[in-house]
């Protein structure tokens, strides 16, 4: 796989396999997610599903990706289910399958859209996603909007291909009664106030060993999440869009308040919000270690 960016913007991305060498595919820099700042993730997860439909073993011989067909399509959506591998191995009885609907689902949006472009830009002849596409009556339609009396009559799209996905469950979480749980079996006072933290904010565990002292807005009742990179303790802000704000209670602020005008003392060098409070390593940061340690007891 290659990324390579060419003049004016423009993406490459070549995929190998049954495909010419030569065939650079590119993505146009009006791409809402490449119009200022270049998304690697995206480029990979693009690449990575055009190299999928590219290795379909039945198709590699007798397919070429500029004449495409809605038969080729099916069986290309019935080889991602297939954990063989292949059309021509069948499963005598019901399998799992080797992808789920969702993933399969992402996939044909992927190579709709890369096909879409290259019809568009006169590429290719097939206009695929409007052989996958068709249209039905509006009384087929899963929910009525605020504007139904105005559109009910209107045709609804549907695309033909795509896999039924089941419905996404909620994380778990604990209940309130379970927090206090843990709360009343904390042994000092930073272990209440991590768990509380924890609680209210939503943070990642990494976020709040990541917190400095500073990061602590008492006069707004606020914390602010600040990318400083890995730091000493290992934690550190996972992606660009972490950095935050978040508005807490003012009992919460108190609890930070109190907690840091007794553990921060004039020995304490780091600037941590979080730190050991006993041992050989007092007054340095909390880890990971530590806090795996604190809800394994």
């Amino acid at each position: 796989m290659l990324l390579r960016v060419e003049p004016h913007g423009l993406l490459r991305l070549a995929v190998p396999q049954f495909l010419p060498s030569s065939a650079l595919f590119a993505l146009h820099p009006s791409v809402s997610v490449l119009s200022h700042k270049l998304n690697i993730r995206f480029c990979v997860t693009f690449a990575h599903h055009i190299r999928i439909s590219s290795s379909t073993t039945s198709l590699r011989n007798s397919w070429a990706w500029q004449h495409i067909t809605l038969d080729d399509l099916s069986r290309f959506v019935l080889w991602l289910k297939l954990p063989s591998g292949s059309l021509k191995v069948l499963p005598a009885h019901p399998v799992e399958q080797a992808r789920s609907n969702r993933t399969i689902n992402h996939t044909l949006t992927v190579v709709r859209g890369f096909y879409d472009y290259h019809w568009r830009m006169e590429e290719v002849s097939t206009n695929l996603k409007g052989k996958t596409t068709t249209d039905l009556p509006g009384r087929f339609r899963r929910y009525k909007g605020f504007f139904h009396h105005i559109t009910k009559g209107s045709p609804i799209t549907k695309n033909m291909l795509r896999q039924k996905e089941e419905k996404r469950h909620r994380p778990l979480t604990i209940t309130k009664d379970q927090v206090q749980e843990l709360l009343n079996a904390c042994a000092n006072e930073r272990d209440r106030l991590l768990v509380r933290l924890l609680h209210e904010t939503a943070m990642r565990v990494g976020e709040s060993l990541a917190l400095f002292v500073e990061d602590i807005d008492v006069a707004e009742n606020r914390i602010h999440l600040r990318d400083r990179g890995e730091l000493s303790n290992g934690a550190e802000i996972k992606t660009v869009h972490a950095p935050r704000s978040i508005d807490v209670s003012s009992g919460l602020i108190d609890e930070i308040v109190a907690y840091v005008g007794r553990a921060h003392t004039a020995e304490v060098e780091t600037n941590h919000l979080f730190i050991k409070l006993h041992g050989q390593r007092s007054g340095q940061a909390l880890t990971y270690a530590d806090v795996d340690s604190l809800f394994r007891r």
